[in-house]
């Protein structure tokens, strides 16, 4: 059994009482630290979140753009092909596609589905 749960409900010491409060007063910035790693883990999970919400609407307009390309032509648009017909805009969505794919595709999965698929 753990120390933690054995000692439930027990009261400290005096001397313990002492030296946790003074661990409490050494705490930078009057206890704020948490209150700041918190701040700094939902910054960074919005933006995770952010990007795969973007993946996605990217995924979307792309395979949108395969699609009409595939029906009309029978066979998927080549590199070339983007080049020359494509305007700047998707050529950009594209090469951003691409970046957010490394980026995301290696820590999720449902994001490796998507690219595989």
């Amino acid at each position: 059994m753990r120390m933690s749960l054995s000692r439930k409900g027990v009261p400290t010491s005096s001397e313990t009482r002492k030296k946790m409060s003074l661990a409490k007063l050494n705490r930078p910035d009057d206890d704020d630290w948490p209150r700041l790693i918190s701040q700094s883990k939902k910054g960074k999970t919005k933006e995770y979140f952010a990007m795969k919400r973007e993946f996605r609407a990217l995924h979307h307009d792309l395979m949108l753009w395969s699609d009409t390309y595939r029906a009309k032509h029978g066979k998927l648009p080549s590199a070339a092909t983007y080049e020359r017909f494509v305007a700047p805009m998707m050529i950009f969505r594209i090469k951003r596609y691409l970046m957010l794919k490394e980026a995301i595709g290696e820590d999720e999965p449902q994001a490796r589905d998507i690219i595989s698929d």
